[in-house]
Formats: structure tokens, sequence, C-alpha cells
């Protein structure tokens, strides 16, 4: 899941706002996160997931545990282009 956001501030605020939520909610189906720098990451519903922001990009990325490293490896390392409005 890929969100685009107005401005890069409006795009840490929304991860931030989104991950409180969620972390915060006692009925989520998350647990175990480990927060570094703005990379959220944590488990739930049989997968592995990644919550970060790239530039004016918010990205929400869910894999089963064998595949989650490269996966997310992948996303960390590319450049992605903002979209044309």
């Amino acid at each position: 899941w890929v969100s685009e956001a107005y401005t890069k501030k409006e795009a840490e605020s929304q991860t931030k706002n989104m991950m409180e939520k969620i972390m915060q909610n006692p009925k989520s189906p998350f647990h175990h996160f480990k927060i570094k720098k703005e990379l959220y990451v944590f488990s739930g519903m049989g997968q592995k997931h990644a919550v970060f922001q790239k530039n004016l990009l918010v990205f929400w990325i869910s894999t089963t545990p064998e595949i989650f490293d490269r996966v997310l490896n992948y996303y960390l390392s590319h450049s992605f282009p903002n979209l044309p409005k």
C-alpha cells in the first residue's frame, strides 16, 4: 500500500499518527513493534509488516516472514519518483 501526501511534513505526520493509533489500540491484531528512526516493523495476521515514509510517499509493506527482509530492503534501497498531480 502506498499513499502520497502533499508535503514531506504531512507524510511524516500521517505515518506517525497512523502508527500511534495502531500501537495504542488494545484490539489491534498487530504486535512486536520495533521502531528504528522512522521505520516501524511489526507482526500480525500471519505476516510481517513495515510502515515508513520516503519523501511524499508513505509505504505499508506486508509479506510472509520468510521474504520480509528482501522485500523491505528493496523498497528502502530504491528511490520512487513523486507521481504527477
